[in-house]
């Protein structure tokens, strides 16, 4: 008797996890051959590490960026060998090089999943939103070029004016950022947009950079896209974001899935989150305002590497770090097949960002092995859900309540009542 096989996730990593694959000299020197030799350095890493593929880094390159470099508390990098300066000619991907991608990737058994320009693309200052504009469309057409590599996506953020008023964005999102998308569809590539709140994006002392940062705005984009007719605008969900908004995965699904969007989750950020409980009871989940020595001292929580920390089962129910199982199994609910969401791991590890080659793949080795571990439990525990209903017999055990559907509730769990 052949029995169904499980359906996982791919596994990948954002290459931002090693900067400076070539030193800061020699990238300012040239920023689009150190990029092209940044990327083949991290095909070779992804082999090594065990993974199914990546998210390769596509931020600005170096000397074209707007942002204060000691500001920035997220580790960006520029991998992709293309040039967007805000002032003159940009440079798009070459041909040849893309060709030469395409083969490594053959060679080493690797995808290339999506391109990441993480930018504020509703940044205030007209020009430097042009500069975005710009950058995320010419990372669109490397997708296209990058296609035979399994490519198919630009991953970044929706970003804020925060000149204005959250309606004044969500209109302004409808005005400037939904022809983007359009056009971005138009090449048959998909925007996946990132709940990252983006604090310490800027000195201005706010929290927030990011419009689409809850699962209220998300909706409220998605319902404008709908109107659009833009389809392959969705989700990348980082459940790190999630936690440090008080929040968390299997809600946050709950709340998509009433709202008709559990289809918009089209890829999995891996980066764990711990919340310190003594600076959450002294600032808030929105961090310290005051006597700030550096934009990294506003946050109430550190980043860890899923699988690499203390398993700790209590802090997961109180939503003080990431429960990756509760959240695969809710992925499940709302998606039913989880085989072309790739799970991608962020490191974003503070007090472990050392940029040393062997440590970075020996790290993603060990953590994608937890990140394989995780999703197949996930899927174990779904396979053993079919097989109870298939043969009408009772689940054992208890159920997480947070996934306990109820079909008769409004939002299909009471997460709200509990």
């Amino acid at each position: 008797m052949a029995f169904d096989k499980l359906e996982l996730c791919p596994v990948g990593a954002l290459t931002a996890a090693w900067q400076n694959v070539v030193s800061r000299e020699v990238f300012i020197a040239d920023p689009v051959e150190a990029a092209r030799t940044s990327i083949h350095t991290w095909i070779d890493i992804a082999e090594e590490a065990g993974l199914d593929g990546l998210e390769v880094a596509s931020a600005l390159a170096i000397p074209d960026s707007y942002i204060d470099p000691e500001t920035m508390l997220d580790p960006v990098a520029a991998h992709l060998p293309v040039r967007t300066p805000v002032e003159g000619e940009g440079q798009d991907l070459n041909p040849k090089y893309a060709t030469e991608i395409i083969n490594r990737c053959e060679n080493k058994g690797v995808q290339i999943f999506s391109l990441g320009a993480f930018e504020n693309l509703l940044h205030p200052d007209p020009k430097i939103r042009a500069q975005l504009h710009a950058h995320t469309l010419r990372c669109a057409r490397a997708a296209v070029s990058l296609k035979d590599a399994g490519c198919k996506a630009v991953t970044g953020f929706v970003g804020a004016d925060w000149t204005k008023s959250a309606d004044e964005n969500l209109a302004l999102f409808e005005e400037v950022l939904i022809p983007l998308f359009l056009q971005i569809q138009d090449m048959e590539v998909e925007f996946r947009v990132e709940n990252c709140p983006m604090p310490g994006w800027n000195n201005t002392g706010r929290f927030f950079y990011n419009e689409a940062s809850t699962p209220h705005h998300w909706c409220l984009m998605f319902d404008i896209a709908d109107d659009h007719g833009l389809d392959l605008f969705g989700l990348n969900y980082d459940p790190s974001h999630d936690i440090l908004m008080g929040m968390r995965p299997e809600t946050s699904f709950a709340v998509l899935d009433d709202n008709g969007d559990g289809h918009r989750v089209m890829s999995i950020h891996a980066k764990d989150q711990h919340i310190n409980a003594g600076k959450k009871a002294k600032y808030g989940y929105h961090g310290k305002r005051s006597n700030l020595r550096s934009e990294w001292d506003r946050m109430i929580a550190d980043h860890g590497m899923p699988g690499m920390c203390w398993h700790n089962p209590e802090s997961m129910v109180k939503g003080l770090s990431v429960d990756f199982i509760g959240q695969q199994i809710g992925l499940r609910q709302i998606l039913g097949d989880v085989s072309e969401v790739p799970f991608i791991i962020e490191h974003e590890w503070n007090p472990n960002r050392v940029q040393d080659r062997e440590r970075v793949a020996e790290m993603l080795f060990i953590s994608q092995q937890a990140v394989r571990a995780f999703d197949t439990l996930a899927a174990v525990e779904c396979a053993t859900s079919v097989f109870c209903d298939k043969h009408q017999i009772p689940v054992p055990g208890v159920l997480n309540p947070l996934l306990d559907y109820d079909e008769d509730s409004d939002l299909r769990a009471d997460i709200y009542d509990a």
